[in-house]
Order: C-alpha cells, then structure tokens, then sequence
C-alpha cells in the first residue's frame, strides 16, 4: 500500500515519518502533488546563500509505478 493511501487512512506510522502531523484532527480527504525538479546552485548563488534551484512545478495525477 502507498504512502498517499496511507496518509489517507490516517496511519500513525506515516504520519510519523512527517515529523509533526499535518493532520491532527482527522486524515485529509484528498492530497495534491505537485512535481519540481531541483538543481544545485551555481557558485555565485551559493555564495548569496541559495544551495538550490527549482525548476518548474507540475501537478501530478495518477498512479506511481513501483
């Protein structure tokens, strides 16, 4: 079973993993995804304190392939 389907059910174990739980009242009805490709910074941006860069941000919908 996924981690989606998981976070869905309310699992302690995966809610776990969060560090604090999101959801503490009740587990969500849905959970959006939402895709980003992440590059390391060039010298000069590490140097102005950013290590990372972010590339575009997709929606995501459908089905992981494990």
């Amino acid at each position: 079973m996924g981690l989606l389907q998981r976070l869905l059910e309310g699992s302690p174990p995966v809610l776990g993993l969060l560090g604090e739980n999101p959801f503490p009242d009740r587990p969500p009805q849905q959970v959006r995804i939402r895709i980003a490709q992440y590059q390391f910074s060039t010298p000069d941006e590490r140097s102005a304190g950013r290590w990372w860069r972010r590339g575009e941000i997709e929606p995501y919908s459908g089905a992981w392939a494990w």
